[in-house]
């Protein structure tokens, strides 16, 4: 069973690097079962994050490949008239 120190009242900044001051009291006898652990970088999914990791890539590429078309088009529209 894991507990997790919990304050009642407002947590004060002292300016402490150590640890923060409670203005009610602490409470260490909370059942902790339900929170996670730390992250482990094992548990992710290779597949997953290589498909979210190329969609971002696919996303951005399409938004600049849209704005080169649109600047192409305009300056064709345009034209160079520097006779």
């Amino acid at each position: 069973m894991r507990y997790v120190p919990i304050c009642d009242g407002l947590l004060i900044d002292s300016g402490s690097p150590v640890s923060p001051a409670c203005s009610g009291t602490w409470l260490l006898n909370i059942d902790a079962a339900g929170i996670p652990g730390a992250f482990d970088i094992s548990t992710l999914d290779p597949v997953a994050c290589l498909s979210a990791f190329s969609s971002g890539f696919v996303i951005v590429g399409s938004v600049l490949l849209v704005g080169l078309a649109v600047a192409m088009v305009l300056d064709a529209i345009r034209g160079d008239r520097r006779d």
